[in-house]
């Protein structure tokens, strides 16, 4: 729910890999104090502690994107039953995005739900070819740090799904969405939020578990980690581009992709 980590914080306390330096991708499970289940968050290491000091164990600093319950709620101690002979397992099937279902339609029916108003699908659009430096990307990654899925917003549409989010001013709103600057602020804040739950868009039972891993821009894309990103744009195995009219705040443009 949009501002619930704001009003939320835990400390997480969790062993990891000696090889997480500054600038990878990071994935974590842990519980938390007083909620059921296992929890599991992922982001990018911000920092590094190297040794010990005091009360603050080693470890890294890591800046997260996402948050989500990920197994079934964890029982309390009891006796085990005895537990059936394991079958041999089914090889994995790979994951196919074709069969994704994602339409103008779903896409257009959350964002009303998170933005609390009408919100209108406008027809394709070819945002893909026409990414400006300043547009805000969204990157899913898998459990190992795969980049499978996208979510890509013009800078213009960003500002103004981030300025209807918590009623920001129209003014000031059309004011950024107009602005060649890359999105900052309030407005960045609120549509990474936006980006975050609309990840559901993407739970299918054969597509693999995916966290929000980065928020960029255009040309960051493109040279990430020697441009690993540019498929997801130039080669995606499924697409989906469309236009959109918010009520009160104007247009946007989204896409989104999977490989």
């Amino acid at each position: 729910m949009p501002g619930a980590c704001e009003a939320h914080r835990f400390p997480v306390f969790v062993e990891v890999e000696p090889t997480y330096a500054k600038g990878s991708f990071a994935r974590i499970e842990f519980v938390l104090p007083g909620k059921p289940g296992r929890w599991s968050a992922a982001g990018e290491v911000t920092c590094e502690v190297k040794s010990a000091m005091g009360a603050v164990p080693q470890g890294v600093c890591i800046e997260l994107f996402g948050l989500t319950l990920t197994t079934a709620p964890v029982e309390t101690a009891k006796e085990a039953a005895p537990e059936p002979a394991e079958e041999p397992a089914e090889p994995a099937k790979s994951f196919d995005p074709t069969a994704l279902k994602i339409n103008e339609a779903e896409v257009c029916g959350m964002l009303s739900d998170l933005l609390g108003r009408d919100v209108s699908g406008t027809g394709k659009c070819s945002l893909p070819q026409k990414l400006k430096d300043n547009s805000v990307i969204a990157i899913f990654r898998t459990d190992s740090g795969e980049p499978t899925f996208t979510i890509t917003f013009d800078k213009g549409g960003a500002a103004r799904v981030g300025g209807a989010l918590t009623m920001l001013p129209e003014a000031a709103t059309e004011a950024e969405a107009e602005a060649e600057a890359t999105l900052q602020g309030d407005f960045l804040k609120n549509v990474s939020e936006v980006i975050n739950i609309m990840s559901a868009l993407f739970h299918d039972s054969e597509a693999p578990q995916v966290a929000l891993a980065e928020i960029i821009n255009s040309s960051e894309m493109r040279e990430l980690n020697g441009g690993e990103l540019v498929d997801l744009f130039d080669k995606p195995r499924w697409s989906l581009a469309h236009g959109f009219q918010i009520e009160d705040y104007g247009k946007a443009q989204i896409y989104l992709g999977a490989r």
